[in-house]
């Protein structure tokens, strides 16, 4: 899309010829809560009244300067990949919806949501961590509609407070900018 198009052609422009759009994964996550208005798409649009440059700006100039900042701190690394179950931190938002699948396709799983997380894990030769990964299936947003503030919601909140866990008191080291990453997707 028209987000990741600009992103490569600035990463470019700063740093060469490193990341295309072969080799560059951009992900964000679902929220009710960060400003609309960046996607080329007609339909995304309509909610936000149309395309607004300022925050398309504000989000490639914010992906290019997150991607250069990893880019300029490259090190080697060992990373591990795990997968556990996480059990009682979600629930299915439609269990009458879930509970009209055919029996057979029910008994074919445990819970009416899934409860498998899958961790990846980084950490730098030594084996001090540098940062994970995690995928769990729980809905994105909390925050409700009277909310009328930016917001990471559930997601950000959690890649927060988990940074500063391993980075230290936001005294110290100011959110987003320790030398551990945390993303939950």
């Amino acid at each position: 899309d028209l987000v990741n198009m600009r992103v490569v052609e600035k990463l470019a422009d700063k740093l060469g010829p490193y990341y295309t759009i072969d080799n560059l994964c951009i992900s964000g996550t679902h929220t009710h809560s960060t400003p609309a208005g960046f996607l080329q798409y007609v339909l995304f649009q309509v909610t936000s009244w149309g395309f607004v440059q300022e925050s398309f700006d504000a989000l490639v100039d914010g992906i290019v300067e997150a991607v250069a900042a990893a880019h300029n701190n490259l090190k080697e690394g060992k990373m591990t990949a795990n997968v556990g179950e996480v059990d009682d931190a979600n629930i299915n938002r439609s269990p009458t919806a879930y509970d009209r699948n055919p029996d057979e396709e029910k008994a074919q799983y445990k819970y009416n949501t899934d409860h498998d997380m899958t961790l990846l894990k980084i950490t730098d030769m030594d084996g001090a961590g540098m940062g994970q990964f995690n995928w769990f299936a729980v809905h994105g947003t909390s925050m409700n509609n009277t909310n009328r503030l930016l917001s990471g919601d559930n997601r950000g909140y959690a890649s927060y407070l988990f940074e500063k866990t391993m980075n230290g008191p936001t005294e110290t080291v100011a959110p987003g900018h320790g030398d551990f990453v945390a993303a939950f997707a």
